[in-house]
């Protein structure tokens, strides 16, 4: 999800993961269906903030 929000397409993603466009697409899609999901309050904020 990081990259795809830097620009890369899923084919560019794939090619650096070993992977098919179509299977980044499929882990992206089941990122955003988690993320949907959780309330914010459950998150951990790994940066160190409060």
């Amino acid at each position: 999800m990081i990259l795809m929000s830097q620009g890369y397409t899923s084919s560019e993603i794939g090619e650096h993961m070993d992977a098919s466009a179509k299977l980044v697409c499929a882990w992206a899609s089941m990122v955003r269906k988690f993320l949907k999901a959780c309330p914010e309050e459950e998150f951990i904020d790994t940066r160190g903030n409060k």
